[in-house]
């Protein structure tokens, strides 16, 4: 669990700054140029997530080759050897990785919903994921959609952002990765023959 906590404290960290740079695009009364910049702004984020997410996916990937020695060192000589499981690479941790992130709008949003559904007219949880979760939502509110019940469940649209730079990103890493190695083998068959 350490793991994925090390692995996506940087996106979810990356999700509150850029929803505060929205917000700071918001008091831009020029609405063309707040709508430029929002947008310039939801890409930088995709980009600088996506960056985050390629290198953990290389490095999961580098981790699984390593296990792969060690399990062949095991077979080979029967001696316990450890392995790091839980940094090496597999595609569900890719899905794991990209919705941690995504927890803090799942848990404000399903409360917001109870109460919701409950008869209630509280906002204070829908208000809470719009603040954190307000790089999408910055283009409705721009757009003059104000902070209602049922507009919260407008930062849904968090997730696609969120969810698909990373989990693509981190497969991208580890198919760059073993492409690498792919390569590096071949040129070493190619220096020295079938071993």
């Amino acid at each position: 669990m350490k793991y994925y906590f090390r692995a996506s404290i940087i996106p979810l960290l990356y999700v509150f700054f850029q929803s505060s740079i929205s917000i700071a695009i918001y008091n831009i009364g020029f609405k063309p140029l707040g709508l430029t910049l929002l947008v310039f702004n939801i890409l930088l984020f995709i980009f600088t997530i996506s960056v985050f997410s390629f290198k953990n996916g290389e490095s999961a990937y580098k981790i699984l080759l390593l296990n792969d020695a060690e399990r062949r060192i095991i077979v080979e000589t029967g001696k316990d050897r450890p392995i790091n499981y839980t940094e090496e690479y597999s595609p569900k941790k890719g899905v794991i990785l990209g919705l941690i992130p995504l927890v803090p709008l799942f848990v404000f949003l399903l409360v917001h919903a109870i109460i919701l559904i409950s008869g209630g007219d509280y906002i204070g949880l829908g208000a809470v994921a719009v603040f954190f979760y307000k790089n999408p939502y910055a283009f409705f509110e721009y757009l003059g959609y104000g902070i209602t019940a049922k507009n919260c469940f407008l930062t849904l649209l968090s997730i696609p952002v969120i969810f698909i730079p990373i989990y693509v990103s981190y497969n991208f890493g580890a198919r760059s990765a073993r492409l690498a190695q792919e390569r590096i083998e071949e040129d070493r068959k190619a220096l020295h023959g079938e071993k």
